[in-house]
Order: structure tokens, then sequence, then C-alpha cells
């Protein structure tokens, strides 16, 4: 996925136009320009204007427009596709000062039916104006893809990080936007994240102690999160191996309701033949990781729901396989989240009756031979509100189940959360 460098396309619409075709975050729209006009050819970045509620011109979209096929011979045709929304629309006339002597060429341009191309000049003026605005790594790839998202989507160990990231912050009710801000596996130190040296940290401190980590704990191993009501803390254990790394573990701790929830990643392929459905190919590793993680659930089995009202689960169920799909429309941060869950015991239950069999007869995972599974929005909700996870298990068996997931060569993504409310609470409730 390059990243564009050169001249940008400004496309002039009306809201309406654009609400019309279902162009946002969905099909392409085709339209006739002047014949004149220079070309966007295989695809340039596109500015989208339109005019607001109240006749203001405004920056309100960015895309990537590409050159179609003529419809007559006065005019030619553009096709708009992979049209992000800005989340909050630009006044072309704030633009004015940062443009400089730009400024007359892109209102120029605007003024035009549909727009037009920029000069070299000009559109690196206007993107660096609307950066200024929408913040860094936003400004999309020839693929319509932000710039943020690129080195996210290499590999699959690298979405299903990101996808884990993602997943904590909506397991917090953060806004997924922080996703943007998360340093990549691997990459050390994170000064510019550590968290304020009077702050303790969520993360207890045996969680913070791994072999390969030398010396003692340091504190830019945790990025931080923080929006005024909620903060959340992410560790990234084992990342330096994330090139080899076979797979990917959350280990998320709510403080809120002092309770654990494990999440294995596993990643579902597009399907072959289109019209078929998402599918996951089972490795001859996963029974044992099965029985490991039915095993961890079954140690907070004898307090599920007694004492602490805190405490209660709608069931001993703390470890889960998050199926993550395919990123097929990467415009926007939800599209590397997006995936279905499914309990340990269920999927356990599933394999040993031998009913997890693919459409060729092959060992793989699907919606059908699933038959039911939790959704994001579902799942992110139980345990946002403590409706599920681990229910007095120790930390030193949370431990555990990380130290051999880094044997195994997997990378966990350690995260802790605590809303206002729950500041009292410094760390983790331990039980030795």
């Amino acid at each position: 996925m390059a990243v564009v460098a050169g001249r940008v396309y400004i496309v002039v619409m009306s809201t309406e136009e654009l609400e019309e075709h279902g162009v946002v975050d969905s099909a392409p729209i085709s339209f006739a320009v002047d014949r004149g006009e220079d070309a966007p050819g295989s695809g340039r970045v596109a500015v989208v204007v339109t005019n607001d509620d109240g006749g203001t011109l405004v920056v309100s979209h960015l895309g990537i427009v590409k050159s179609g096929p003529p419809r007559t011979k006065l005019d030619s045709t553009w096709v708009l596709s992979a049209v992000r929304q800005i989340e909050v629309a630009i006044p072309v006339s704030y633009l004015g000062e940062r443009l400089g002597k730009e400024g007359k060429t892109v209102q120029d341009v605007v003024a035009r039916r549909r727009g037009g191309a920029l000069t070299p000049d000009a559109s690196k003026r206007l993107r660096e104006a609307i950066e200024s605005y929408i913040g860094p790594g936003q400004w999309p790839s020839l693929d319509g893809v932000p710039e943020w998202m690129i080195p996210r989507l290499t590999t699959d160990i690298r979405m299903d990080h990101t996808n884990a990231v993602g997943t904590a912050l909506m397991f917090s009710d953060m806004d997924l936007e922080a996703m943007r801000t998360a340093p990549m596996p691997g990459e050390s130190p994170l000064a510019e994240l550590q968290p304020e040296p009077t702050e303790p940290s969520l993360i207890d401190h045996d969680l913070r102690n791994f072999p390969g980590m030398t010396g003692a704990p340091k504190r830019e191993d945790i990025f931080r999160f923080k929006d005024g009501r909620h903060t959340l803390e992410v560790m990234n254990v084992n990342a330096t191996k994330v090139e080899t790394a076979t797979g990917v573990d959350l280990v998320y701790y709510n403080h809120d309701f002092q309770c654990f929830v494990l999440v294995q990643y596993k990643r579902m392929k597009k399907p072959a033949i289109p019209g078929e459905g998402r599918i996951a190919q089972v490795d001859t590793r996963l029974p044992d990781q099965l029985e490991r993680m039915v095993r961890f659930d079954s140690l907070g089995q004898a307090s599920t729901g007694q004492g602490d009202p805190a405490l209660f689960r709608l069931g001993p169920a703390a470890t889960f396989t998050k199926f993550a799909y395919p990123v097929e429309t990467p415009t926007k941060e939800s599209e590397l989240t997006r995936g279905m869950y499914v309990p340990s015991e269920m999927l356990k239950r599933l394999h040993d009756a031998g009913r997890l069999k693919g459409p060729n007869g092959g060992a793989a995972v699907t919606h059908d031979n699933l038959g039911r599974w939790l959704s994001n929005e579902q799942f992110a909700d139980l345990v946002r509100r403590g409706w599920i996870g681990s229910s007095g298990i120790a930390v030193k068996d949370v431990k555990a189940f990380i130290d051999h997931s880094v044997r195994e060569g997997r990378m966990p993504v350690v995260a802790a959360h605590r809303t206002e409310r729950a500041q009292q609470v410094n760390g983790l409730r331990r039980r030795r």
C-alpha cells in the first residue's frame, strides 16, 4: 500500500449526492467532469468539498478518485471511492492562512463545476493544512487506507495485535481513535507514552516480569490511554519476537469488577469462492490450547458468585477465542477490530465431537459449524459490565498462563482498565 505523494484532486459534491449514492463506506460513485480537466489516472487522493447546512463550503471527506470510462464526447468520467468522513468538517475559508499564496489556486479549483487537480505545490500545502486539523496518519494512501493503518496490516500478527489493542479499548468503553497512537509491537522504548512516575501502574508487578525482560520493570514497557473517565494500560510481552510469533493473546483485567478475561486470537480468511463464508483453519495446536484454557476456567469455578457481589459472573468462563475477520475495507478503526468470540469450553466440545469441519472436509471453523457466537458489541458489553470473566483467580495463575503462551512463541498483550469510580483501587486484588 503505497503512500500518496504528488498531486491532490479536489472533488466538489453536494451532501445529498453523497448520501444518495451511498458512497461513504460503501459503493463508489462515478460522475461527469469537463473533458479539459487533468485525469487522475489510476488513482489520486481526493479532498471532497461539500456545502454544510449553512451553505458554507467545507472539506468534509477524504477518498480516492480514479479515471473511469468516458460517457460522452464532451465529458470525462471520474470514480470516487474509499470515502471517509472527516470527524469535524473544515470550512475552506479556515485553510486560507495555512495555504499562503497557494490559497488562490485552491479557491479557483473549488470554484469549478466538479473541482479538479491541484499543482504539486498547492497539493503539498493543502495536505499540510488539512493534517493540522485531522492529525498525523489520517491522510489516505493510494488504496484509501489511512497512513497510520498501513504498517498494522502487513502481517497477521500485526493485524491481531492491533485487533487486541482495539478490543481492549472496546472493553473499556473508550474511543477506537486512540488506536492510532498505540506503538507497534517491538517498538521500544515507549518513553513518550509511559505513565507518570507518580501514578501506580494498573498492571500488577508480577505481570511486568517475564523471561527476557531484563532488570527492574521498565515503566516505558507500558503505554497508557486516558480519556478523562477511563484509564487503560497496555503492555506487550514477547514483542521483540514479533517476526516469529505464532499468535496473539489478550489478557484483560477489569479493575471495576476484579476479573480477568483471556482472549486467544485466530484469524479467519476470505472465502476462496465468492458467496461462501469466512473460514479459519484448525491447526494441531488447537486441542492443547483449548485444554489449557478450559483448565484455567476451572480455577475460578468454586468462587463464582460467592461473597463479594462484584465477583458474581454469569458462569465460570474467562477464556475465549476470537476469530478475527479479514480486513476488507480498512478506512476506519472499527474495521481492524471485527470478529466473533467463542467460549473455550464450547469450542472444545465442538472440536471433541468432530464438528469443526470445513466445506471440503478438512479441520476448520466456519459460521455454519459454530452455529452461535458473541459479536463484538455483545462481548464487549458483557466484559465491560463484569458479567463474564474470572472470579477469584490468583495473579500467579494468570502469570503462569502468560508464561506458557510466551514459551509457545505467542505474543501476549496485557491490558488493565479502570473507571474514575474505581480510582481507589491501586492494584489487583491478589490471592496467592
